[in-house]
């Protein structure tokens, strides 16, 4: 929630897009306080897709179950085709990638691609991700 709050001063002066993983009940698409987010899915059914959760981060969801791990390359390569995506319909001016690991990788990769600025904010919780890897 604290992105949003952050962006939320932001959407009024620019147009702001979230792209982030969907979790279980919530929409593919919808526009809160004039900011759009966009939900992709990463694996199919419903029930095995525990990575990105509204309680908990990544790095607990990983810690409490090692077969998580075989959902990564799904998450980010779904992510990857999505942002790709989603660059070439929104015209994004500018990436800016929460978290280092893997939406940093994911996102440095396409911003190249597109020679588009990027900006990558580390809130220490993905620190912790790379002490699992």
């Amino acid at each position: 929630m604290f992105l949003f709050e952050l962006s939320k001063k932001h959407s009024y002066k620019y147009n702001i897009f979230f792209l982030v993983p969907h979790t279980k009940g919530a929409k593919l698409k919808e526009v809160w306080q004039n900011i759009t987010i966009y939900r992709f899915r990463y694996f199919w059914p419903q029930l095995l897709k525990r990575l990105s959760h509204r309680n908990s981060g990544m790095y607990f969801a990983l810690k409490s179950n090692k077969f998580l791990y075989l959902l990564l390359p799904f998450l980010i390569f779904f992510q990857l085709v999505n942002m790709i995506r989603f660059i070439k319909k929104e015209k994004i001016d500018i990436i800016h990638a929460h978290w280092l690991i893997p939406f940093g990788f994911s996102a440095a990769l396409v911003a190249k691609i597109f020679r588009k600025p990027l900006i990558v904010s580390d809130h220490g919780s993905d620190l912790n991700l790379s002490n699992i890897f």
